[in-house]
């Protein structure tokens, strides 16, 4: 199964427009991009998409596809204010994949600031810009991650 977050990233020396692509050796993708000076982010920031594909139990998969779907699903008719919990075995795989995906990315940008010579800070993650996904179908659409984990 495919995980993919959008990070905010600071101090890592691109110039305006410049790309940095990784390719991890267990086929971890991470793009990290400084936006021309038109677009929303401060002076230094960059975004670091990273996408990872997770080997999940078809047990497991289920339950994510039953999950977004109830999640997916929910309107609050019922007077409930949270869709409904996923089981326990989806917060731990969404955990480890979000786990999984900020190490990537910051060991990404460890060498990016080393090809490039740059001091940086030593946390290069500001914060999640946009809701983790997972990708159950193999389409190009990104649902949320259903696994009670929230951005931070």
């Amino acid at each position: 199964m495919l995980f993919r977050a959008v990070y905010r990233m600071r101090h890592l020396g691109l110039r305006e427009g410049q790309t940095f692509a990784f390719q991890g050796k267990d086929g971890e993708s991470v793009d990290i991009q400084r936006p021309s000076a038109n677009q929303s982010l401060d002076h230094n920031d960059c975004t670091g998409t990273v996408c990872v594909d997770r080997i999940i139990s078809s047990k497991v998969t289920q339950q994510f596809v039953a999950a977004t779907k109830a999640r997916d699903e929910f309107n609050g008719s019922d007077g409930s204010v949270a869709p409904p919990t996923p089981p326990e075995a989806v917060k731990q795989e969404s955990l480890a994949a979000m786990t999984q995906m900020r190490d990537v990315l910051s060991r990404a940008a460890q060498v990016l600031r080393w090809r490039i010579g740059c001091p940086g800070h030593h946390s290069p993650i500001r914060s999640v810009r946009e809701t983790t996904g997972c990708n159950l179908s193999g389409a190009r659409d990104w649902p949320s991650l259903s696994g009670g984990v929230r951005r931070g």
